[in-house]
Order: structure tokens, then sequence, then C-alpha cells
């Protein structure tokens, strides 16, 4: 699974992001190098079905009423076949 996050870097900054619960075990790695973008990806050969807490994402400063947005969501199959 990726997916990509986007958020105004005049709103908010610095982002933190950490591995939520929801898929124990999964390899996990995020890149917030880029003000306004925020790029997760996990792994996992284990099987998931249900809901929870894939990543938790905090900012160190925000100004206004900040939003962020899921730009794009990709999911794979244990083969590594997009789905």
């Amino acid at each position: 699974m990726e997916f990509n996050l986007g958020y105004d870097p005049s709103n908010l900054s610095s982002p933190s992001v950490a591995q939520g619960g929801f898929i124990p075990g999964a390899l996990f790695e995020s890149n917030a190098l880029t003000p306004g973008t925020i790029r997760v990806a996990l792994v996992s050969t284990t099987p998931y079905s249900g809901s929870g807490q894939i990543a938790k994402v905090t900012f160190a400063t925000h100004i206004g009423t900040p939003t962020v947005s899921v730009n794009s969501v990709k999911m794979y199959n244990l083969r590594g076949d997009l789905i």
C-alpha cells in the first residue's frame, strides 16, 4: 500500500509520521521532506482487512484552519500487482 497526503506548508510545518497499529509487523516508510507532500508506503506479507490507524501524522506548528488531503492511494496484492 502506498499513499500521498497533501497540505499547505504556509499553514502547517514540520510533519512527523509514525506507523499506526492497524498492520503490525508491516515494513513502514514515510517521506515528508518535500513541503506540502507526505508519502507513505507499507509492505506486509500477511493479508489484512478491516479498519484502523495506518499512520499518525503530526505537525510542529499550524496557523489558521489547516487541511490535509489524500492525493493518491495505491493497493497491491501479495504478488505486488496493483489492485
